[in-house]
């Protein structure tokens, strides 16, 4: 959804040129790699579950401020948009953190036919990619508020789902 929504936030709302923008994707790659790096540490103590949940959580809070301080709103200057900058990368962050291991832990049970599994897993993630930024353009207004609650609504459902499905199928199991 950040997609769909942030060039008419970045180019519209704080009034970068179009090759500006572009460069913004650095943020969202460097968010991504950094998720990944912390995810591969974390595996050194814990499990994936936790991990995952460790993730929503740290989306929660970059949605969270992302919220807050579009809310509060300010005009449009750098120091707004580094604030919103830094909002993003900590919700994209979360992503690359629960990510990987949501994808492995889903490919456990398919080992004997992981090709297949794999490229079925990835048609499924890019239905969900695709319906997510199809909600966000069908709630497009042109105001900055949109993008931020909607993440906001979407990590909290993640980690529900998380704590309801994964961990509550944890406890199911010991005992």
């Amino acid at each position: 959804s950040y997609y769909a929504e942030a060039p008419f936030i970045f180019i519209e709302y704080f009034q970068l040129s179009p090759s500006m923008y572009g460069f913004l994707g650095i943020v969202v790659a460097s968010a991504s790699i950094v998720g990944a790096k912390v995810s591969k540490r974390l595996l050194a103590t814990y499990k994936p579950e936790k991990i995952i949940y460790i993730g929503c959580l740290v989306m929660t809070g970059g949605a969270i401020l992302l919220s807050v301080i579009t809310f509060v709103g300010s005009n449009p200057n750098v120091i707004y948009m580094v604030v919103f900058l830094i909002a993003m990368f900590i919700l994209l962050l979360g992503i690359g953190v629960a990510l990987p291991n949501c994808l492995s832990l889903a490919l456990v049970d398919f080992q004997d036919v992981i090709g297949t599994a794999g490229a079925l897993f990835s048609l499924g993630y890019y239905v969900i990619v695709t319906m997510t930024i199809w909600g966000m353009s069908q709630l497009h207004t042109g105001s900055l508020l949109v993008m931020p609650f909607y993440f906001l609504v979407i990590v909290v459902i993640m980690a529900v789902f998380t704590r309801v499905f994964i961990f509550g199928k944890q406890t199911s199991k010991s005992i």
